[in-house]
């Protein structure tokens, strides 16, 4: 994992090879799970469109890559805001997450709208 702290916001980029093209869906699932579970998390968007499905330049395509909105608190007991991105290249699968009290959205917006997947 690598992460930078800017202003309130922590910006983090984690990724694991799976080995398997058959355990991607588990692991982008899992991944998602895990922070909401971290957080006491509950969906920042209406139930309908709580996850948005997510096309990375270069990224492999799969049903699991998505965006998602959450709330929550750190275990100090802090509110914070997250936005996590899941998706897959080839057999890895990476997520890209932004958290911190408040989310500026051009610097969210940005931050997603420039990620891109190299072999």
């Amino acid at each position: 994992m690598n992460a930078c702290r800017a202003g309130d916001q922590t910006w983090a980029l984690a990724h694991a090879d799976m080995g398997d093209p058959t355990l991607l869906a588990a692991a982008l699932n899992e991944l998602l799970v895990s922070i909401g579970t971290k957080l006491g998390a509950t969906s920042t968007t209406s139930s309908s469109s709580a996850a948005h499905s997510l096309a990375v330049t270069g990224a492999t395509p799969h049903a699991g890559s998505q965006r998602q909105g959450l709330s929550g608190r750190l275990p100090n007991g802090t509110a914070v805001q997250a936005e996590v991105a899941v998706f897959v290249l080839g057999t890895t699968v990476v997520q890209a997450t932004v958290l911190g009290p408040s989310l500026p959205a051009e610097a969210v917006e940005m931050f997603f709208g420039s990620l891109r997947a190299a072999p």
